[in-house]
């Protein structure tokens, strides 16, 4: 059962939603970079590390894909210490190298496939920042990426693993007892936490388009208004009139400042209320490191096993992606293989001979999971 999140979960989301792209080789250097090399390469030239059947990889690429996988451990207050440089270069370096020679392998079906997936993913990260286009600009720019250069991103890793899933798909078979097995070995997997729905008032402390606090004096008046409206939610009045007045949810009109949670200890202050409170009572004021809320619980559901039939579809792919991924190895080996490949700097040698299935590891983020 999918676990609904409330709006405090914004900012994160949209993170989490280009998470893992930034692994991803880009095709060819960026604009930017292309412009910042012309000197050097005028020098040394953009030397090819890696070349062989549909295969050409040149220093610019792989720069180009360490400095995007910079970026984003960077967004995430991370970084590569200069022992792991190598490693992790090797790594992209294989990336790159799958990436060209499976694209190589693709269908016009393929193609059309990977175009509608992309398509969605591209979409629903424009979503989880209220579809604000100057909002996705500069997310995107401070993982040091242009809209451009994301869109090429996600089609190119739409199209390998839509490639992958039709080599490999075929061979897996996963049977009702393969299901009924990891169901009865993993009970942990199938409990649905309690559940507490209800409706709320959001007042934002921190501006949703940058992510930057908003300064005490901004705050001030904000909390005045939510003090207002809860005094007005307890004496009686219209819980949705006064979300329509006072709310900054921007999904307000369509999910009414409806939430569903579920407890387990992801956000505490929201939670503390939400398990607390006599149904259809009005909270206090609670504070979480982005908003302001107001809850109003009108229901809670225990916890539960959920029963095998409501989760077998989803078991089906999440065994049948674990599977697949088994068969990644032998695949990505024979690929290689057969694209004779010759890599002109010794220190480049792992990115041919590893032999893992984790060269697309994270892919979209959409790597199916067994619902809980």
């Amino acid at each position: 059962m999918n676990r609904a999140l409330h709006p405090l979960s914004r900012l994160a989301a949209s993170s989490l939603l280009v998470a893992g792209l930034f692994l991803l080789p880009a095709a060819g250097p960026s604009a930017a970079r292309a412009a910042a090399a012309d000197p050097l390469s005028a020098l040394f030239g953009d030397p090819v590390l890696v070349r062989g059947k549909n295969v050409e990889v040149k220093r610019s690429q792989l720069d180009d894909a360490f400095i995007a996988y910079r970026a984003n451990l960077a967004a995430r207050g991370e970084d590569v210490r200069d022992d792991q440089r190598l490693d992790r270069e090797n790594s992209l370096l294989e990336r790159i190298i799958l990436t060209q020679i499976i694209s190589t392998v693709a269908t016009e079906e393929d193609r059309k496939a990977a175009g509608d997936l992309a398509k969605k993913f591209v979409d629903d990260a424009k979503k989880s920042v209220g579809n604000d286009d100057l909002a996705f600009e500069r997310q995107l720019k401070s993982l040091g990426l242009t809209v451009k250069q994301f869109t090429d991103r996600v089609q190119e890793q739409s199209l390998v693993e839509t490639v992958l899933d039709r080599e490999l798909k075929s061979a897996v078979n996963v049977t009702e007892a393969d299901m009924r097995k990891f169901y009865a070995d993993n009970p942990e997997r199938f409990r649905q936490p309690e559940l507490a729905e209800g409706q709320h008032i959001i007042i934002f402390t921190r501006d949703p388009r940058t992510g930057a606090d908003l300064a005490p004096d901004q705050v001030k008046p904000k909390r005045e208004r939510m003090q207002r409206a809860a005094s007005r939610a307890r004496a009686g009045e219209d819980f949705e009139i006064l979300l329509k007045e006072y709310s900054e949810d921007p999904d307000l009109a369509q999910k009414k400042g409806q939430f569903i949670i579920s407890k387990i200890n992801r956000y505490p202050e929201i939670e503390g209320a939400a398990f607390s409170l006599p149904i259809n009572a009005i909270s206090e004021i609670i504070t979480t490191p982005n908003a302001m809320h107001i809850l109003k619980v009108t229901k809670r559901t225990p916890a539960m096993q959920i029963e095998f039939e409501k989760v077998q579809e989803d078991l089906k792919k999440y065994l049948g992606h674990r599977e697949l991924e088994k068969k990644l190895p032998d695949y990505f080996a024979r690929l290689k293989a057969e694209a004779k490949l010759e890599v002109t700097d010794p220190k480049y040698k792992p990115a041919l001979e590893k032999v893992s299935g984790d060269a697309f590891e994270g892919g979209l983020g959409v790597k199916p999971q067994p619902k809980q």
